[in-house]
Formats: structure tokens, C-alpha cells, sequence
């Protein structure tokens, strides 16, 4: 057996395998010899049929068979001896065998990309640090959208809900649906401007895509073409306004304390240290995503789209209506984990960096304060994780990225910049 490896590109390679036209004959005839005792013919006995018999009759069977099984075998026998690692399933780009003549199998795999890192002096991140501030007020608003409440109204305005019965001509003639829109342009697939300024008992034609549709009638309708739009009719039975209270002391009252200062005070003081060590989580994905803005390097691609299409496949049948938006975060998800071990694997080789075990309890006790819990309390609830070797990986790279960042300054983010002037803005500039 011969072996020619070429590099395609940093995380492809193409293993051409030639096996000698003698041995693989000589293969072939084990196994169609092997497949002739297991086929049973007319006129003989099982097993019994003459070799030329069972070939001319289940020869592309068996020979479709015996490649399958050649190939796995023969790719096992060249990584192994060439000592190759490879990523995900590889892929067989050709395969080639005929009577007498040499079997060849053309091979594609992926391997993890070799990063090389440079840190730069001074090593400045970019990173916006949360504020105990900005974090009480996120969870003041939220706790007060949390309190909010319906009134009905009787024309619609952006962002109204309106309880309607809907018709889909050639669907639901005789049967409206009872659903929940929303007038103006958020959210989307559940909401029309056509609503706008409706009143309770006006009926409206409006258009929304099959997705929309199924979203909005719980997947009712489930043979609608999610890309299309379908014309549909709806009638007004009600129409509720969001409304909001007040962040102040009756806010606060409300909810068992003497006004809103005292409210906030207790607010800092709970989020305080959980605010801090989210910092520290937030720097050390920072100082990642930095190394590998600097250091950038190819992902293997295949495999990331094998990744995606294994979560996707798992998806309900509500969630396949969301199943662009969900690609697109499993893949974001993924990119970042992938660049993450790809990069702190460079980091461990650049830096030598080693685990002294006596601050795992450190790791521990920052796990359980991100988790809101006490340590004893955590380290019951993850007594089989902490014994495992990921979790000491993990300590180790959490660690490393913190004695980068106590050398790192870190900067805030540049804003973004500003939508470049629509065509007919600059002719009018122009013109002026």
C-alpha cells in the first residue's frame, strides 16, 4: 500500500491510497468468496452456487461492498501508520478499482489548524467592563417589564397586540384561527403596518409569509411554504397596549422596600462580587478574541458544518421554524468554541504555562459565585464534574488567560461606525 499525502489548504489534507492491483484482487476474491456463502441462488444449495454464478449475478453489490469496506479499512491502516489525526468523518472524493488493476482511494480529511501566536507589547484588548450601575439598572428595567401589564385601547398603535380571527383563503374558509398580532413592524413574521390605526370589529386583508404563519397559528398549517406570502383576513376582536411602570419609590415600594435608593443599594451590594468575577470572564474572552484578530487562522469548515447539522437535525417541530435564525447561532456558538481551544492550545505552547492544583478551590469558589450558589453547594451539584480532566483543562486555561490579562490593558471598543449616506442624501449635497 501506498500512501501520498498533500496539503490543501491549513486544516485540509488529500490522502491518495494505492493498493497494488495483485493484493487487492486477491482481497476482492476473499470476499466475494465470503459473500458466496451467504447468498443462495436457484437450483443450488445456500452457499453452494458456482463463484462465476454468484458474481455474474451480484457482482455490483458485492462490489460495491467490498470497496466500502476496503476503504475503511485501508484509510485505518494509513493514518495509523502515518500517525495523521483528523477531524469529524473524512471524505471520499474518489474511488477507483477494476479487475487486475490498481485499487485507488482519494481521501479528504481536516485537521485542527496549527496556530502560532504572537503577543504584542503593550497587549491592549479591547473590553467595555460591566459596571455595578449599568447592571442595576438592566435589572431594575427587566424586573419592570416583568410587572407589566395589558390595557385595552381602541385604536391600534406601534407595538399593540390585537387578538384577531384569521382566514387563510384555500386553508381555514370556514374555520378562523384565533391569533395574536402585533401592529407596525416588530416583532417580525407576527406583525403588519396594515393594523395600524385599526379599530375592535374592523376586518383587514394583510400579508404574512408561511413561517409567519405557522409561528402565529402554532404551526397549524404545517404545508405552507415558509418563504412565501400568503394573503390572508383578519378580524379585530381586541386590542391591548403594553404598559410599563415607573422605575421609582412606588416601583420600589412595591416591591418590599422603603424607596428606590434603598432598592438599588441592595441591588449593588448582591451583584457586586458576581459583577466583578464576570469581568473576569469577560477579559479573558476578550484577550481570545483579540489573539485571534491578531493571529487570525483558517477553521475547518467541514467539520464546523457537521457540527451545526447534527444540533439542527435535532430540532422540534416548533423550533424548525426559527431554523435560520438557530443555524446562525449554533455556528456562532461553535466558530467561538473552536477558536477558543484553538487558541489556548497555542497559548499553553507558547507560554509553558502549568496548573498549580492548590488554586483549584480558587476556580471552584469563582464557578460557584458566577452560579449564585455557595461553594458547597455547587461543588455537591458538580462532585463528578470537578473529578474529570476537562475540568482541570478548563482551570488551566482559565488561569493562563488571567495571568495574561493582569499584563494586558484594556481598552474600550471602538465605536461602530456610522451607515455610510444613502445615494440620493450625497446628490442632494452635491447639488446644494
Amino acid at each position: 500500500m501506498q500512501v501520498d499525502i498533500k496539503q490543501v489548504d491549513p486544516v485540509t489534507k488529500e490522502l491518495t491510497i494505492t493498493v497494488e492491483a495483485s493484493q487487492a484482487q486477491d482481497e476482492y476474491r476473499k470476499y466475494l468468496e465470503k459473500a458466496a456463502r451467504r447468498i443462495q441462488i436457484p437450483g443450488f444449495r445456500k452457499g453452494k452456487a458456482p463463484l462465476a454464478r454468484v458474481e455474474r449475478e451480484y457482482k455490483d453489490s458485492i462490489v460495491a461492498s467490498f470497496l466500502e469496506d476496503a476503504t475503511d479499512k485501508y484509510f485505518g491502516q494509513a493514518v495509523t501508520e502515518h500517525q495523521i489525526g483528523y477531524l469529524a468523518m473524512p471524505m471520499v472524493k474518489d474511488l477507483k478499482w477494476e479487475d487486475e488493476q490498481d485499487l485507488v482511494i482519494v481521501v479528504e480529511i481536516e485537521q485542527e489548524p496549527e496556530v502560532e501566536l504572537t503577543i504584542p507589547e503593550p497587549f491592549e484588548v479591547p473590553y467595555k467592563h460591566l459596571t455595578v450601575e449599568s447592571q442595576v439598572d438592566y435589572i431594575l428595567s427587566d424586573t419592570a417589564n416583568k410587572n407589566r401589564t395589558y390595557e385595552q385601547v381602541e385604536a391600534a398603535l406601534e407595538g399593540d397586540a390585537l387578538s384577531c380571527s384569521l382566514t387563510i383563503p384555500g386553508q381555514n374558509d370556514d374555520e378562523p384561527v384565533n391569533v395574536i398580532l402585533y401592529a407596525g413592524e416588530n416583532p417580525p413574521m407576527r406583525s403588519s403596518n396594515d393594523l395600524l390605526d385599526r379599530m375592535v370589529g374592523d376586518t383587514v386583508n394583510i400579508t404574512l409569509s408561511g413561517n409567519g404563519l405557522k409561528l402565529v397559528t402554532q404551526n397549524k398549517f404545517p404545508d405552507l411554504d415558509n418563504e412565501m406570502n400568503y394573503s390572508c383576513s383578519v378580524m379585530v376582536n381586541e386590542i391591548m397596549r403594553l404598559k410599563v411602570p415607573e422605575i421609582d419609590d412606588e416601583f420600589a415600594k412595591d416591591l418590599g422596600f422603603d424607596d428606590l435608593a434603598a432598592l438599588k443599594q441592595q441591588l449593588s451590594d448582591d451583584l457586586r462580587l458576581r459583577i466583578e468575577h464576570g469581568n473576569y470572564e469577560g477579559e479573558n474572552r476578550a484577550i481570545i478574541h483579540k489573539l485571534y484578530a491578531d493571529n487570525p487562522f483558517q477553521l475547518p469548515e467541514r467539520t464546523l458544518n457537521y457540527v451545526v447539522e447534527n444540533e439542527l437535525s435535532q430540532l422540534d417541530q416548533q423550533q424548525e421554524m426559527y431554523r435560520k435564525y438557530l443555524e446562525m447561532q449554533y455556528r456562532m456558538e461553535f466558530s467561538n468554541q473552536m477558536i477558543s481551544l484553538y487558541v489556548n492550545k497555542a497559548l499553553r505552547k507558547l507560554t509553558g504555562f502549568t496548573l498549580d492544583e492548590s488554586k483549584m478551590d480558587e476556580y471552584i469558589e469563582h464557578n460557584a459565585i458566577m452560579s449564585d450558589m455557595t461553594v458547597d453547594a455547587w461543588e455537591e451539584q458538580n462532585k463528578d464534574r470537578i473529578q474529570d480532566d476537562d475540568f482541570v483543562d478548563q482551570a488551566t486555561n482559565w488561569f493562563m488567560l488571567r495571568d495574561l490579562a493582569a499584563k494586558a490593558t484594556f481598552v474600550d471598543p471602538p465605536e461602530p461606525e456610522e451607515p455610510p449616506a444613502d445615494a440620493e442624501e450625497s446628490t442632494e449635497e452635491k447639488e446644494d
